[in-house]
């Protein structure tokens, strides 16, 4: 009898016991502070990812103005519905997470078969170290937060125009027009 009471006040003692660091955890959650210009404290990181591999389940991390060109990475870190991992922007501030490398390269203008294009040679180590993992090639070029088409043999349209063709509704000029079967004069 006696044994059985003890097993009833040490299960008790375990539920309020992890109650308890439940609430103390949440009670304790930190703010952590995301800016590029200003760094000064433990609370402040000068990238999001470094904050996120602080951060614990229950913090709060609040990101300053500015353009974040990084991919940000959250794993292991366990947070739950009751005690999550918090990204937000701070108060009346404009914050962009665009996940893209900023690329700093001479661009020099060419003629080719009648149209002026421009080129650049790319480093794909440097892109490779900036972004901390390989680099397999460029996917999508942004200048002024406009997405470029690359050269090719016809237009594409470009996918951040408010309309675009598609095969079963082509565009006037587009790839789509020519039926997805056009070859250009160099056979491309």
């Amino acid at each position: 009898m006696f044994k059985v009471l003890n097993n009833i006040i040490n299960r008790k003692l375990l539920y309020y016991l992890g109650y308890i660091i439940f609430i103390l955890k949440n009670t304790f959650a930190s703010d952590f502070f995301v800016d590029q210009e200003f760094s000064s404290d433990s609370l402040t990181f000068n990238t999001i990812q470094e904050a996120v591999n602080y951060a614990q389940p229950g913090d709060n991390i609040i990101v300053r103005e500015g353009r974040y060109s990084e991919w940000v990475r959250i794993m292991g870190k366990r947070a739950t519905d009751t005690a999550p991992i918090t990204l937000k922007a701070f108060p009346g501030e404009r914050v962009v997470i665009d996940g893209t490398v900023p690329i700093i390269s001479d661009w020099e203008e060419y003629e080719h078969n009648g149209f002026s294009l421009y080129r650049t040679v790319l480093d794909s180590s440097e892109i490779a170290g900036i972004m901390g993992e390989s680099f397999l090639g460029v996917w999508q070029l942004f200048l002024n937060d406009r997405m470029m088409i690359p050269a090719q043999a016809i237009n594409l349209k470009n996918p951040t125009d408010p309309t675009t063709g598609t095969g079963s509704n082509p565009e006037t000029n587009t790839y789509w027009e020519a039926g997805g079967d056009f070859a250009g004069t160099d056979g491309v």
